[in-house]
């Protein structure tokens, strides 16, 4: 699992960005509804009796009647209710398309965060394991040098203290990679919690590379108030409460 293949997936199962999806789909719904009073509205309705000829109540007598209603309505004035409604409607549905990207820049940040937190999890396992090793081969010079009588029964005693206080912060790491594992699994939308998938790891494929960048904080805000969706999802509210 590379972090662009986790991305892809994201896009498509990320629980958030499934929900702004359809909330945009139920703003589209609002959107025809309200659009539909400015169109002309057509209704009809029929009726047939059969009864026998001597309790006819028309003439010449029959033993058959209908009845048919045609109605066609539309508003013509309805003092720029209408108008603004639809456009409100509109401008409420471009919010929602706002929030989507929002969103979709929102869940994809979790995700490259939870997938390097995952690299760098495994990376402090490296660590931890190479720092037992040492320590243990330390014990064993230690152990060796004991036996030989060249050192004190402290030395070894601080050895094996060494070595045991290292098995620690390795089982910390071990469940560090485990809970990072879950945390993306829950950022990707990853939704099969079978007892098999939860046991398989992925190969994660990646490497914490580091590029130093310089960033201007006056240039950031300008670039935050003119491109943030979330930002011109705001305006859009505001102009769809003014109609």
């Amino acid at each position: 699992l590379d972090l662009k293949t986790a991305i892809g997936f994201a896009l498509e199962n990320n629980f958030a960005i499934r929900q702004a999806r359809e909330r945009i789909k139920q703003q589209d719904g609002v959107v025809v509804e309200v659009s539909a009073r400015s169109i002309p509205n057509v209704s009809a309705d029929a009726a047939y009796q059969r009864n026998d000829t001597d309790i006819s109540s028309g003439f010449p007598p029959s033993d058959q009647s209908w009845q048919i209603n045609l109605i066609a309505s539309q508003a013509l004035y309805a003092g720029g209710g209408i108008r603004s409604a639809i456009k409100s409607t509109k401008l409420v549905r471009d919010a929602a398309l706002l929030d989507l990207q929002a969103v979709i820049n929102d869940a994809l940040l979790q995700v490259r965060t939870s997938y390097y937190q995952v690299l760098l999890a495994r990376e402090q396992i490296k660590v931890q394991e190479s720092n037992l090793e040492l320590l243990q081969q330390q014990l064993k010079t230690a152990t060796d040098r004991f036996e030989a009588g060249t050192v004190s029964s402290f030395e070894k005693l601080r050895a094996e203290v060494a070595m045991a206080n290292a098995k620690v912060p390795l089982i910390t790491a071990r469940n560090d990679y485990r809970l990072a594992i879950e945390s993306l699994r829950q950022s990707l939308g990853f939704t099969t919690n079978t007892p098999e998938s939860a046991r398989k790891v992925p190969n994660f494929v990646g490497t914490l590379d580091y590029t130093p960048q310089n960033f201007d904080l006056q240039a950031a805000f300008d670039s935050a108030r003119t491109n943030r969706p979330d930002l011109e999802r705001l305006t859009k509210l505001m102009d769809a409460r003014a109609e």
